[in-house]
């Protein structure tokens, strides 16, 4: 059987009305059924988690929605017309995912919690320029009760995974590389010190770059012109949409980008009064944690800058500088402790009551003559093939000053935007 089994087209209807269930059906090409699409193929996916949204419908009286643009385990993202005040935007729809033990996702609450600290701050950082805001924020309810939350955006035409993508070895120019580092540590410096949140998700994914308004109106227009794909799921009575992407959608057009901002607030922690740390808890993406995390120590702003680090070297390298991936794509959080301390050398004294690593691994990792701290050229062997302009400007001092074990030992992110590797050029 081919991959579509049905292409028809309605006219949906307009005007404040949403279009209905059938109209979308209708509306969209459908794939065959046999075949999961986008958030189905999750390992932990359940249809009742995510809201049922479907082309044409308005969300809260005023969002019109046109077609998707992504998906994850949290959410699903929705190119909207805002026919109050005739623009388009973004809107994420936040899912509604229960944790082995039952309790609901917190990342939505954490979201809004950051969001309304940024909502009333005034300030002359520069790095509030860099932080994706919000527009709006409403809830939508299900036949059954349960409410989704749902943020509203600007559009962003791609995030920093997607553009590296559009470029030749799926890099940035260097120039334009560093730009990025900049913009994420000034809005880093302006989250930390004025906003008191930490972000404790840098990821590539998480840094959106937004269209312009002749971009987005581009895309707009190209979308009219096209059906939506999506693929019909008999046993909870709902369409699932295919992504669209404004690098497939305007290929062979430039995309005309604003500067990037560092987005998604569903992991931030907000820091209240005089705190300056949170309890032992694990924070991050495997690959991005730090010590701290790993080893049930308090943490703080700290953990944003040592992901950073880990930025900066996936955007010069495509590598992971830390990878302890076992067979089969497993973390091992052994092997992730061995290769910290070959990359900083021995742990400090506080962290050996650590209950997260067994004691004989501890005299194995204190004990071994192999695993010695990396010098410059280890480092960049274990970073892979960096490119001369990389080196040349002393990405790995850079390094050297986020890579500590003590989180007050990195350099914060205003010490890192003076460092001659942001400096140079």
């Amino acid at each position: 059987m081919g991959s579509f089994v049905r292409s028809v087209t309605v006219r949906l209807r307009r005007h404040g009305q949403s279009a209905t269930l059938q109209d979308a059906f209708h509306s969209a090409t459908l794939v065959a059924a046999g075949c999961p699409v986008e958030e189905e193929t999750l390992p932990d996916y359940r249809p009742c988690d995510f809201y049922p949204v479907h082309v044409g419908l308005l969300f809260n009286g005023r969002y019109r929605v046109l077609a998707k643009l992504g998906y994850g385990g949290g959410s699903t993202v929705w190119f909207c017309r805002d026919q109050l005040v005739r623009r388009y935007v973004a809107v994420k729809v936040c899912s509604i995912r229960l944790s082995d033990d039952g309790r609901r996702d917190l990342r939505p609450r954490w979201e809004w919690k950051a969001y309304s600290r940024l909502s009333g701050m005034t300030t002359d950082n520069k790095g509030a320029q860099h932080v994706r805001q919000i527009l709006d924020r409403f809830t939508i309810g299900t036949a059954n009760g349960v409410q989704h939350q749902c943020f509203v955006y600007e559009v962003a035409a791609v995030n920093l995974q997607q553009l590296e993508r559009t470029y030749p070895n799926q890099k940035l120019p260097f120039a334009m590389a560093k730009d990025v580092l900049r913009a994420v540590l000034h809005a880093l410096d302006f989250l930390h010190t004025e906003a008191g949140i930490v972000h404790t998700d840098i990821k590539k994914d998480n840094i959106f770059f937004p269209a312009t308004e002749a971009c987005v109106a581009q895309f707009a227009k190209a979308l009219h012109r096209q059906r939506p794909v999506a693929r019909y799921d008999e046993n909870s009575n709902r369409l699932i949409y295919q992504s669209v992407h404004f690098t497939d959608l305007l290929k062979g057009s430039e995309l005309s980008l604003q500067e990037p901002l560092l987005g998604d607030l569903g992991e931030a922690q907000v820091l209240w009064d005089e705190q300056a740390s949170f309890p032992p808890s694990v924070v991050g993406p495997e690959p991005f944690r730090s010590p701290e995390s790993i080893f049930g120590m308090p943490w703080g702003c700290a953990v944003d800058t040592w992901m950073l680090g880990h930025l900066a070297v996936s955007m010069a390298s495509h590598q992971f500088l830390l990878d302890a991936r076992k067979t089969g794509g497993r973390w091992s959080t052994t092997k992730h402790v061995r290769q910290m301390v070959a990359l900083m050398g021995p742990p400090p004294p506080e962290y050996a009551g650590s209950r997260t690593v067994h004691p004989k691994i501890w005299e194995e990792l204190l004990g071994s003559a192999k695993l010695r701290k990396y010098d410059a050229k280890t480092m960049d062997a274990r970073m892979g093939v960096i490119p001369d302009v990389w080196m040349q400007d002393d990405l790995v001092g850079f390094l050297h000053r986020i890579f500590k074990w003590r989180p007050g030992e990195r350099a914060s992110a205003a010490e890192l935007l003076r460092h001659r590797f942001l400096q140079a050029g």
